[in-house]
């Protein structure tokens, strides 16, 4: 391995149902990928955004079960998501981070994925790589809401893309502390950051295959599609240039259906390419695909709910920043040094 890499996961997902034993899972994966793979130079690095008592439970069995290094370092409650990602960044001292989410868990073996992720990270001119999100299962509905959640990663499979899967990258570290994500109002800002990685003229690789893949624990449905049209409007308003703002601009100005419908129409089209393509990123069977376009379509129009809504009553205050990246990355610091 030509370079050393720090292995980060968070606790912010325990406020939209991740579980102890999902945290368990990913913390195991990332210690059994750091001592399998890095020789004693890669690390873990635990976030703790929940100010959970079991938390630290879960850390020392993982630490005994897999003797790994894990440093376990905690923000304030209410610190953003992607300010945890770049707190995550600022603290690593290796050459590069790789992120596993705690909902999340790699599709093969720990030991491949972070030997797939830093193979990739180290070809030249890369310094940004993004495996293949899915959500656990084999059923056809789960198809569908990894087609319309993840799919966006295969538009362009082993070359650059215009978002990645923020549960599923790695990047040197230098060149990830050099951009920040610092989008306030999104859950998650990982096609802005994306876009700002671009313009740096450090883009965002996809690498495919199995090896690469990271499958997802299964989220709520109605809450997850409901966030996501409301996000589509928050990035039409962040960034005018984007097919979000192009197509949706009619409902943005003039409140009017012509733009949401536009947008959905595209999105169901786009959809019916990439169906085909997590299908066999994943393995499913090919019966399955009648059946998630079906499936995909309800998803979709699920969507339009959280579209309107942050249309007609702005953006939700929910995902405003309420700690800064300063007050984060001192109180996770002071926390690694009290032990």
């Amino acid at each position: 391995m030509g370079f050393s890499a720090t292995i980060v996961t968070e606790t912010y997902n325990y406020g939209s149902g991740q579980s102890h034993h999902a945290l368990a899972r990913a913390l195991n994966a990332a210690g059994a990928a750091a001592v399998g793979v890095g020789g004693g130079s890669h690390n873990v690095l635990l976030i703790d955004a929940g100010n959970d008592r079991g938390t630290a439970e879960v850390v020392e069995s993982v630490r005994a079960a897999t003797g790994a290094t894990i440093q376990h370092a905690s923000v304030p409650t209410g610190t953003g998501y992607d300010t945890i990602k770049d707190v995550a960044a600022s603290m690593c001292d290796t050459d590069a981070v790789a992120y596993l989410d705690g909902d999340c868990e790699p599709s093969t073996s720990p030991e491949l994925w972070l030997r797939e992720m830093m193979r990739a990270l180290a070809q030249p001119g890369v310094t940004a790589v993004s495996g293949t999100t899915a959500y656990e299962g084999g059923s056809a509905f789960q198809l569908a809401s990894s087609t319309v959640d993840f799919g966006f990663l295969l538009d362009n499979p082993g070359g650059s893309i215009g978002c990645y899967a923020s549960n599923n990258v790695a990047f040197l570290v230098e060149d990830r502390r050099a951009v920040r994500v610092e989008c306030d109002g999104l859950r998650c800002g990982c096609f802005i950051h994306a876009q700002k990685l671009f313009r740096a003229g450090t883009p965002v690789f996809h690498v495919s295959g199995q090896d690469a893949l990271v499958r997802h624990e299964r989220v709520p449905v109605l809450q997850e599609r409901l966030r996501r049209g409301h996000d589509a409007v928050v990035v039409a308003k962040h960034d005018p240039t984007t097919v979000e703002a192009a197509l949706l601009g009619g409902a943005l100005w003039r409140s009017c259906t012509i733009g949401v419908f536009r947008f959905t129409r595209s999105q169901l089209s786009r959809d019916r390419v990439r169906l085909p393509r997590m299908a066999a990123a994943i393995g499913a069977p090919g019966g399955s695909i009648r059946f998630a376009y079906g499936f995909i379509f309800l998803l979709r129009a699920a969507e339009v709910v959280g579209i309107w809504g942050a249309l007609l009553a702005g953006p939700s205050p929910q995902w405003n920043q309420s700690v800064t990246f300063d007050e984060a990355y001192s109180s996770a610091v002071e926390s690694l040094a009290a032990g």
